[in-house]
C-alpha cells in the first residue's frame, strides 16, 4: 500500500451537540502561546451524528430495568433484593432506581409498582460514524486525517483578534453558529465548565491540550481505561474540540487538506495571501471541559449509565454553589446521544435535563440522525429544557470534503447548491406532542476536528520500541484484505516500514527519540464500527497500549 494511501484515508460521520459560547476551552494568556516543533498533528473531516438505542440480542437470565418511583426507595429495594435482584443506581434528581433482578420475577415486582413504571434498561449505541457515499468511494481509499506543518496556541486576545479582523478565518468550524462576533465582543466562554458526557478523552492532542482545557474526568464505564486514554474512542475528544479549541494548524503548500480549502473556501485561511494557517476555533475557547466518560471503545451504554452521569453533573454543580472544593460550575452539559423515545418530553432522560436546566445548566443535546423523516428527534433531546442541536450541511464544508473523498474535481460539482442545508440524516421535528424541535443547527458534515489517530508518550532512555498491528475479523469493509501501519515521530516525519501486505504489520525502532509519537491504522474503511483490528506498542519488552 503507497504511502499517499496511508495519509489518505476513509473515514465517515459523526456527532456531537456542541453549540454557541456555552461551550468550552480555558484561558490562554498570551505567554503561553509558545510555538511547538513541527508536532504532527491529525485532523479528521466528521459528520455530527447522534447515536441510537440498540437493544441486546443475547438472551440474558436477568433483566435489566429503570423503575419509576418516589423516594423513599427503601421498601422497594427490599422488595427488590428479596426477588433475587439488586439495585444498580438510586437517583436523586428523579424519582426512579436502577435495577437488576431475574426476568421471572418481574411479573411480582409489578405487584410493588405500577405495571408501566418498570421499563427496560436500554443500551444506547456509542457516537459513531455515518458513510455518506454509502461505499462508492471513488479514489479507492483517500483519507479524511491530514498532517500539519505544526501548531500556534490562540490566546484569548488572539481569538477575539482573529473574530473581529478576520471573522471568515470561522467558515470552516462555526459559520452557521455566529460566534465569530461574540468573540469579537469578548465573550469566548470563560470562566464557563461544560460537561461532556461522552467517550472520554484521548490525551496529546494539541487542539485542547496546549492550554489544559480539560479539567476534569470521571469515568462510569469501569473498564482498564479510565476517563483519559489514548485507547479511549475519539468522539469525545473530537467534540471537546469543537466546543473549546483554540489553535491554528499550519499546512504545507503542498498538503491536499490545504489545497481543497484554498480551491473551496480561501477565506478560511487566517493568514492570506499566504493562506496556510488554519484556525481551529471551538464555540467557547476560553471554556473549560469535565469529561464524564458513559461509552468504551466498544460497545454501548445503558441509559441508567447515562442518567448517572447527568445526576453527577448536576451534583458537581449544587457542590460549587454550596462552596465545596470538590464542586464545579457546570453551566452547560454537552450530549451527542439519543435513543427512541415514545412519550417526548417525559421519558426519564428528558426529565434529567429538565433538572439540570431548573439548576442553572443548558443541556446541549444532539436531535439525532433518524432524518430525514419528520418527527424523529430522539432523547433527550426532546426534553422541554434541552437545546436540541440538528446538523447542518454547509457547501464550502461539504466541497472540501468531496474534493478530498472524490478526488481533485471541482466541489460544486458534487454540491451545486451554495446556501446551508439540513443535512439528510439530521433528525427532524416536530414532536409527537406539537413541540418544535431541534432548536438550532451547528454544521455536521466534514467537520474540522482532531482526536482520531493513536498518540503514544515515549519517555528518555528507552532502546528499543515496537508496534504491532493485526486484523482479528474478516475483511468485509477492507477491499484490498490489508490495513497498514504508520508511525510519525515528534519531529513529524513518517516511517513507513508498515506499510506492507504483511500480516501483521511489525516495526521495531531502536533508541526512539523521546516525545509523543502517533500511529495510523490506515485502510478503506478502518477503524469501523464492526471490524476489528488489535494495535500493541511495547517500549523495551513490555507492553504499553
Amino acid at each position: 500500500m503507497s504511502a499517499r494511501r496511508f495519509l489518505t484515508q476513509v473515514r465517515g460521520v459523526d456527532q456531537h451537540g456542541a453549540v454557541h459560547h456555552q461551550d468550552r476551552v480555558q484561558t490562554h494568556s498570551a505567554e503561553d502561546t509558545v510555538h511547538i516543533p513541527r508536532p504532527f498533528l491529525m485532523f479528521t473531516l466528521l459528520f455530527v451524528l447522534s447515536a441510537t438505542t440498540a437493544q441486546s440480542q443475547t438472551a440474558d437470565p436477568s433483566s435489566k430495568v429503570l423503575i419509576r418511583s418516589a423516594k423513599p426507595y427503601a421498601a422497594l429495594e427490599t422488595r427488590i433484593s428479596s426477588l433475587g435482584g439488586r439495585v444498580v443506581y438510586e437517583y436523586k434528581y428523579v424519582d426512579a432506581i436502577a435495577a437488576e433482578l431475574p426476568t421471572g420475577a418481574l411479573n411480582a415486582l409489578r405487584g410493588a409498582v405500577d405495571t408501566a413504571a418498570i421499563t427496560k434498561d436500554v443500551e444506547f449505541t456509542r457516537p459513531g460514524n455515518i458513510d455518506t457515499l454509502r461505499g462508492r468511494n471513488l479514489t479507492g481509499g483517500i483519507s479524511n486525517e491530514f498532517t500539519a506543518d505544526g501548531v500556534e496556541p490562540l490566546s484569548e486576545a488572539d481569538v477575539q483578534r482573529i473574530a473581529a479582523v478576520n471573522p471568515n478565518a470561522y467558515l470552516l468550524g462555526n459559520s452557521v453558529a455566529n460566534v465569530s462576533s461574540l468573540h469579537a465582543a469578548g465573550i469566548t466562554g470563560a470562566g464557563v465548565v461544560v460537561a461532556l458526557i461522552d467517550t472520554g478523552i484521548r490525551p496529546g492532542f494539541p487542539h485542547i491540550s496546549v492550554d489544559g482545557s480539560v479539567i476534569g474526568c470521571e469515568d462510569f464505564v469501569h473498564d482498564s481505561l479510565g476517563s483519559t486514554n489514548s485507547g479511549n474512542n475519539y468522539h469525545g475528544t473530537f467534540v471537546a474540540g469543537m466546543i473549546s479549541a483554540n489553535t491554528t494548524f499550519v499546512f504545507g503548500t503542498t498538503n491536499p487538506l490545504r489545497n481543497a480549502v484554498l480551491a473551496e473556501c480561501p477565506a478560511c485561511f487566517s493568514n492570506p495571501p499566504t493562506n496556510t494557517a488554519i484556525p481551529m476555533v471551538g464555540t467557547a475557547p476560553s471554556s473549560s471541559i469535565y469529561a464524564l466518560r458513559v461509552f468504551g471503545p466498544s460497545g454501548g451504554a445503558s441509559e441508567s449509565r447515562i442518567l448517572a452521569a447527568m445526576e453527577r453533573s448536576i451534583e458537581l454543580r449544587e457542590k460549587f454553589d454550596a462552596g465545596l472544593p470538590d464542586g464545579s460550575n457546570i453551566q452547560v452539559v454537552n450530549m451527542s446521544l439519543g435513543g427512541l423515545t415514545q412519550f417526548p418530553g417525559r421519558e426519564l432522560l428528558d426529565v434529567e435535563a429538565d433538572v439540570m436546566l431548573e439548576k442553572g445548566i443548558v443541556p446541549v443535546i444532539a436531535a439525532g440522525n433518524a432524518g430525514p423523516s419528520a418527527i424523529t428527534v430522539g432523547s433527550p433531546a426532546a426534553s422541554s429544557g434541552a437545546i436540541a442541536v440538528g446538523a447542518a450541511s454547509l457547501a464550502h464544508n461539504e466541497r472540501i470534503w468531496a474534493r478530498l473523498q472524490l478526488g481533485p474535481v471541482n466541489g460544486s460539482f458534487y454540491r451545486p447548491f451554495l446556501g446551508a442545508q439540513t443535512a439528510y440524516f439530521s433528525s427532524r421535528g416536530p414532536n409527537a406532542d406539537g413541540r418544535i424541535d431541534p432548536d438550532v443547527l451547528s454544521n455536521g458534515v466534514a467537520c474540522f476536528g482532531q482526536g482520531v489517530s493513536f498518540p503514544i508518550n515515549i519517555p528518555s532512555g528507552i532502546s528499543n520500541a515496537e508496534f504491532r498491528l493485526s486484523w482479528r475479523e474478516g475483511w468485509d469493509n477492507v477491499p484490498g484484505n490489508d490495513i497498514d501501519l504508520l508511525i510519525v515521530t515528534p519531529g513529524g516525519s513518517f516511517n513507513f516500514a508498515g506499510a506492507t501486505l504483511n500480516s501483521p504489520e511489525q516495526v521495531a525502532i531502536n533508541n526512539p527519540v523521546a516525545g509523543t509519537w502517533v500511529v495510523i491504522v490506515s485502510a478503506f474503511k478502518v477503524p469501523t464500527e464492526t471490524d476489528k483490528f488489535e494495535l500493541r506498542v511495547s517500549l523495551d519488552g513490555k507492553v504499553v497500549k
